[in-house]
Protein backbone atom coordinates (compact mmCIF):
# COMPACT_ATOMS: atom_id res chain seq x y z
CA UNK A 1 0.00 0.00 0.00
CA UNK A 2 2.77 2.00 1.16
CA UNK A 3 4.75 1.18 -1.79
CA UNK A 4 1.72 2.18 -4.07
CA UNK A 5 1.55 5.86 -2.76
CA UNK A 6 5.54 6.43 -3.47
CA UNK A 7 4.64 5.20 -6.94
CA UNK A 8 2.09 7.14 -7.67
CA UNK A 9 4.08 10.36 -5.78
CA UNK A 10 7.19 9.22 -8.32
CA UNK A 11 4.91 9.59 -11.42
CA UNK A 12 3.58 12.74 -10.67
CA UNK A 13 7.22 14.62 -9.85
CA UNK A 14 8.03 13.46 -12.94
CA UNK A 15 5.66 15.30 -15.05
CA UNK A 16 5.77 18.13 -12.34
CA UNK A 17 9.54 18.78 -13.71
CA UNK A 18 8.17 20.08 -16.88
CA UNK A 19 5.74 22.85 -16.47
CA UNK A 20 4.23 22.26 -20.22
CA UNK A 21 2.61 19.08 -18.81
CA UNK A 22 0.37 21.12 -16.31
CA UNK A 23 -2.29 22.63 -18.91
CA UNK A 24 -4.90 20.62 -17.54
CA UNK A 25 -7.86 22.04 -19.84
CA UNK A 26 -5.80 20.01 -22.27
CA UNK A 27 -8.06 16.00 -22.30
CA UNK A 28 -4.70 14.99 -23.95
CA UNK A 29 -2.20 16.27 -21.36
CA UNK A 30 -0.48 12.61 -20.09
CA UNK A 31 -0.02 13.78 -16.25
CA UNK A 32 -3.65 14.71 -16.27
CA UNK A 33 -4.65 11.45 -17.48
CA UNK A 34 -2.77 9.51 -15.17
CA UNK A 35 -3.92 11.10 -12.44
CA UNK A 36 -7.21 10.91 -13.80
CA UNK A 37 -6.90 7.03 -13.72
CA UNK A 38 -5.36 6.82 -10.47
CA UNK A 39 -7.94 4.88 -7.74
CA UNK A 40 -6.66 7.30 -5.10
CA UNK A 41 -8.13 11.00 -4.64
CA UNK A 42 -5.46 13.94 -5.97
CA UNK A 43 -5.74 17.35 -5.17
CA UNK A 44 -3.45 20.25 -6.02
CA UNK A 45 -4.20 23.44 -3.91
CA UNK A 46 -3.06 26.82 -3.05
CA UNK A 47 -3.74 28.80 0.22
CA UNK A 48 -5.99 25.94 0.93
CA UNK A 49 -7.45 26.96 -2.15
CA UNK A 50 -8.51 23.34 -4.50
CA UNK A 51 -6.90 24.62 -7.85
CA UNK A 52 -7.27 20.71 -9.26
CA UNK A 53 -9.20 17.51 -8.17
CA UNK A 54 -9.53 14.06 -10.40
CA UNK A 55 -12.82 12.23 -10.09
CA UNK A 56 -11.53 9.90 -7.67
CA UNK A 57 -12.07 12.29 -5.06
CA UNK A 58 -14.52 13.96 -6.09
CA UNK A 59 -16.92 10.35 -5.70
CA UNK A 60 -15.16 10.16 -2.26
CA UNK A 61 -15.87 13.31 -1.06
CA UNK A 62 -19.91 13.25 -2.65
CA UNK A 63 -19.10 16.56 -4.44
CA UNK A 64 -18.50 17.31 -8.38
CA UNK A 65 -14.91 18.58 -9.82
CA UNK A 66 -16.79 21.35 -10.68
CA UNK A 67 -17.99 22.13 -7.13
CA UNK A 68 -14.92 21.41 -5.83
CA UNK A 69 -12.91 23.72 -7.67
CA UNK A 70 -12.24 27.09 -5.60
CA UNK A 71 -13.43 25.77 -2.51
CA UNK A 72 -11.30 25.90 0.46
CA UNK A 73 -9.79 22.52 1.59
CA UNK A 74 -10.83 23.44 5.03
CA UNK A 75 -15.00 23.01 4.24
CA UNK A 76 -14.06 19.14 3.75
CA UNK A 77 -11.69 18.84 6.16
CA UNK A 78 -12.82 18.22 10.26
CA UNK A 79 -12.02 21.42 11.81
CA UNK A 80 -10.16 19.63 14.66
CA UNK A 81 -7.11 18.70 12.18
CA UNK A 82 -7.53 22.58 10.49
CA UNK A 83 -4.54 23.86 12.94
CA UNK A 84 -2.11 20.72 12.26
CA UNK A 85 -2.88 20.75 8.47
CA UNK A 86 -2.27 24.42 9.02
CA UNK A 87 0.46 24.27 10.34
CA UNK A 88 2.67 21.07 7.90
CA UNK A 89 1.65 23.17 5.34
CA UNK A 90 3.46 26.47 6.55
CA UNK A 91 6.39 24.42 7.49
CA UNK A 92 6.65 22.61 4.10
CA UNK A 93 5.81 26.35 1.79
CA UNK A 94 8.67 27.50 4.00
CA UNK A 95 10.92 24.80 3.17
CA UNK A 96 11.04 23.36 6.75
CA UNK A 97 11.46 19.39 7.21
CA UNK A 98 7.85 18.49 7.85
CA UNK A 99 6.46 14.52 7.39
CA UNK A 100 4.94 14.37 4.46
CA UNK A 101 2.05 11.51 5.37
CA UNK A 102 -0.09 11.78 8.24
CA UNK A 103 -3.81 11.12 8.65
CA UNK A 104 -7.24 13.51 9.14
CA UNK A 105 -10.92 12.88 8.61
CA UNK A 106 -12.67 14.55 5.94
CA UNK A 107 -16.41 15.61 5.53
CA UNK A 108 -17.98 13.80 2.51
CA UNK A 109 -21.31 16.50 1.52
CA UNK A 110 -24.02 14.24 3.46
CA UNK A 111 -22.32 15.53 6.56
CA UNK A 112 -20.52 11.97 6.99
CA UNK A 113 -17.09 11.68 8.03
CA UNK A 114 -14.35 9.28 7.29
CA UNK A 115 -10.24 8.82 7.71
CA UNK A 116 -7.94 9.45 4.92
CA UNK A 117 -4.33 9.32 4.86
CA UNK A 118 -2.82 12.03 3.33
CA UNK A 119 0.64 12.15 1.23
CA UNK A 120 1.77 15.69 0.08
CA UNK A 121 4.23 17.18 -1.72
CA UNK A 122 4.89 21.27 -2.73
CA UNK A 123 4.82 21.77 -5.97
CA UNK A 124 4.65 24.82 -8.67
CA UNK A 125 1.75 24.34 -10.10
CA UNK A 126 0.99 27.03 -13.22
CA UNK A 127 3.41 29.77 -11.32
CA UNK A 128 1.65 28.86 -8.11
CA UNK A 129 3.52 27.17 -5.06
CA UNK A 130 0.95 24.91 -4.23
CA UNK A 131 0.48 21.42 -2.22
CA UNK A 132 -0.07 18.30 -4.47
CA UNK A 133 -1.87 15.93 -2.21
CA UNK A 134 -2.49 12.34 -2.09
CA UNK A 135 -5.40 10.87 -0.20
CA UNK A 136 -6.44 7.18 0.30
CA UNK A 137 -9.50 6.14 2.27
CA UNK A 138 -8.46 4.14 4.71
CA UNK A 139 -11.88 3.44 6.83
CA UNK A 140 -11.39 -0.22 5.72
CA UNK A 141 -7.89 -0.15 7.49
CA UNK A 142 -9.30 1.42 10.22
CA UNK A 143 -11.69 -1.18 10.65
CA UNK A 144 -9.57 -4.10 10.58
CA UNK A 145 -7.04 -2.20 13.68
CA UNK A 146 -10.16 -1.86 15.76
CA UNK A 147 -11.36 -5.44 15.23
CA UNK A 148 -7.96 -6.50 16.23
CA UNK A 149 -7.40 -3.95 19.36
CA UNK A 150 -11.26 -5.38 20.57
CA UNK A 151 -9.57 -9.18 20.42
CA UNK A 152 -6.32 -8.04 21.83
CA UNK A 153 -8.07 -5.90 24.58
CA UNK A 154 -10.88 -8.38 25.42
CA UNK A 155 -9.58 -11.79 25.25
CA UNK A 156 -9.94 -14.01 28.15
CA UNK A 157 -6.64 -15.33 27.19
CA UNK A 158 -3.18 -13.91 28.04
CA UNK A 159 -2.34 -11.74 24.94
CA UNK A 160 1.23 -9.68 24.29
CA UNK A 161 3.17 -7.88 21.85
CA UNK A 162 6.79 -7.95 22.86
CA UNK A 163 10.12 -7.43 21.47
CA UNK A 164 12.80 -10.62 20.65
CA UNK A 165 14.74 -9.30 23.87
CA UNK A 166 12.04 -9.71 25.87
CA UNK A 167 10.54 -6.50 27.01
CA UNK A 168 6.95 -6.15 26.18
CA UNK A 169 5.50 -3.41 24.19
CA UNK A 170 1.96 -4.19 25.02
CA UNK A 171 0.30 -6.92 27.46
CA UNK A 172 -3.78 -7.20 27.51
CA UNK A 173 -5.84 -7.33 30.79
CA UNK A 174 -5.72 -10.67 31.22
CA UNK A 175 -2.34 -10.53 32.01
CA UNK A 176 -2.87 -8.74 34.92
CA UNK A 177 -5.67 -11.15 36.16
CA UNK A 178 -4.11 -13.92 35.33
CA UNK A 179 -0.50 -13.16 36.55
CA UNK A 180 -1.45 -10.85 39.78
CA UNK A 181 0.59 -7.83 38.20
CA UNK A 182 -0.13 -4.45 37.02
CA UNK A 183 0.43 -4.07 33.24
CA UNK A 184 3.09 -1.30 34.48
CA UNK A 185 4.58 -4.36 36.46
CA UNK A 186 4.39 -6.70 33.67
CA UNK A 187 6.13 -4.29 31.34
CA UNK A 188 9.33 -3.73 33.31
CA UNK A 189 9.28 -7.48 34.55
CA UNK A 190 9.58 -8.48 30.73
CA UNK A 191 8.84 -12.70 29.31
CA UNK A 192 11.95 -13.85 30.38
CA UNK A 193 11.65 -12.92 34.10
CA UNK A 194 7.57 -14.42 33.93
CA UNK A 195 8.56 -17.98 32.74
CA UNK A 196 9.72 -20.89 34.70
CA UNK A 197 12.73 -21.48 34.44
CA UNK A 198 12.07 -25.44 33.77
CA UNK A 199 10.07 -23.87 30.63
CA UNK A 200 12.85 -21.16 29.64
CA UNK A 201 14.86 -23.45 27.04
CA UNK A 202 11.28 -24.85 25.39
CA UNK A 203 10.30 -21.01 25.28
CA UNK A 204 13.37 -19.45 23.98
CA UNK A 205 13.12 -21.71 21.41
CA UNK A 206 10.01 -21.18 20.53
CA UNK A 207 10.22 -17.56 20.45
CA UNK A 208 12.82 -18.19 18.04
CA UNK A 209 11.41 -20.42 15.53
CA UNK A 210 8.82 -17.82 15.44
CA UNK A 211 11.44 -14.73 14.45
CA UNK A 212 12.47 -16.79 11.91
CA UNK A 213 9.24 -17.38 10.56
CA UNK A 214 7.61 -20.75 11.55
CA UNK A 215 4.29 -21.77 12.98
CA UNK A 216 4.72 -22.46 16.80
Amino acid sequence: MQDNIRISKSITQHFLADKDTLTMSDPTNPFKQILEAGRDGITINSDRILLYVNGSFAKMIGYSVDELIGMDIFHVTATEFWESVDEKTRQRQAGEHVESQYEVELVRKDGTRFPVEYSVSRIDYEGISSSLTIIRDITERKKSQDEFENLFNLSPDMQCICTPEGEFIRVNLACETILGYTTDEIVKLGWANLVHPDDMERTSTEVNEQLAGYSV
